[in-house]
């Protein structure tokens, strides 16, 4: 397949996707949102069709094709290229999916337990688009064969030796905090709602750290994202709201709730599910400095002066790619 077959074949593909994802009526698609959702109810519907919408975004031919243009293919033998997902968010392996496929490699995918349905889905409505694509995917449901290269969220101290021997990138937990400085309206706070809820907080974008100034009041927070209530419908979520709620009522730690989210004092940078970490702060300049530390953990900083609007964090961002394309391409 020439670069040019690839980069035609996932525009139709986000053509398809933009065309399925509310299409009711396509028996083979709802089979396979019920099926996921049932095996892994963290996938929720709306959560699914949310993160279809956004590859669709992504796949767009003017956004894709400006963002191809900025690097060099150089077509040569294909490399075996190990995925190990990790399923947290329905189809969060797709960039790796896509990058792996566009610069002519062959895809050697392992899902997880959590999202092998949506994977398997994914990868054949692709070759049905695109049948030319069929020698180069290949899904493993135990031990992966030999490969070239691996893309992998899992790592122990004996991976790590083995994976010195191969080129590899490992995905690292990472997450997002937001940054007040007491001037936000109440329609900020409530845009940070989707930056706390969006995936139920399992995605690195969600925001699990808020740090404001010393005189600003915790409970507006809380206040601004009663409309997001829908959240306690969902037993998984609440069974974590609940655990955690009972931990710190018994160790007698201070926090704020409001039935369904939790606030607290804390210099860690990741919160439990349904918590939200804060921490106040005299002098911001001196937020922006101690966040250096975490500049490997944090993928999004979300403010009024910050990297990303209020509610910005689930707009797809295509130079989220950039790095695993640099790595494939300069294999």
């Amino acid at each position: 397949m020439t670069l040019e077959q690839r980069i035609s074949a996932f525009i139709s593909f986000g053509h398809y996707i933009q065309n399925v994802k509310n299409d009711e009526a396509n028996a083979d698609f709802v089979k396979a949102l019920s099926r996921a959702e049932a095996k892994n109810p963290w996938f929720s519907q709306s959560t699914i069709r949310a993160a279809l919408d956004e590859i669709a975004q992504i796949l767009e031919e003017k956004t894709s094709r400006s963002w191809i243009s900025r690097f060099y293919f150089e077509e040569k033998n294909a490399r075996r290229i190990a995925l190990v997902t990790e399923g947290k968010t329905p189809f969060d392996s797709f960039q790796d999916i896509l990058c792996i496929l566009l610069t002519g490699n062959i895809l050697i995918v392992k899902p997880s337990d959590k999202d092998f349905i949506l994977v398997s889905f994914l990868l054949s409505q692709l070759i049905a688009i695109e049948p030319e694509f069929a020698p180069f995917i290949s899904i493993q449901d135990c031990v992966l064969p030999k490969f070239d290269a691996i893309i992998t969220p899992f790592t122990n101290k004996s991976v790590e030796l083995y994976l010195q021997k191969v080129p590899h990138i490992i995905r690292k937990e990472k997450t997002s905090v937001a940054i007040l400085t007491g001037k936000e309206t109440a329609a900020d706070l409530k845009q940070l709602g989707n930056d706390i809820f969006y995936n139920f907080g399992l995605s690195p974008r969600n925001v699990s750290k808020i740090y404001m100034p010393e005189t600003f009041d915790e409970t507006k927070i809380l206040d601004a994202l009663e409309e997001y209530n829908s959240v306690s419908m969902h037993y998984k979520y609440m069974n974590n709201y609940e655990y955690n709620k009972s931990i710190y009522l018994v160790a007698q730690q201070k926090h704020f709730d409001n039935g369904f989210l939790i606030l607290k004092e804390d210099k860690a940078l990741k919160s439990p599910l349904a918590v939200v970490f804060y921490e106040k702060y005299s002098n911001i300049n001196e937020v922006q400095k101690s966040l250096e530390q975490y500049r490997n953990e944090i993928l999004y900083v979300v403010g009024t002066q910050a990297q990303v609007p209020f509610g910005a964090t689930r707009t797809p961002r295509i130079e989220e790619y950039n790095s695993t394309l640099n790595f494939l391409i300069n294999l």
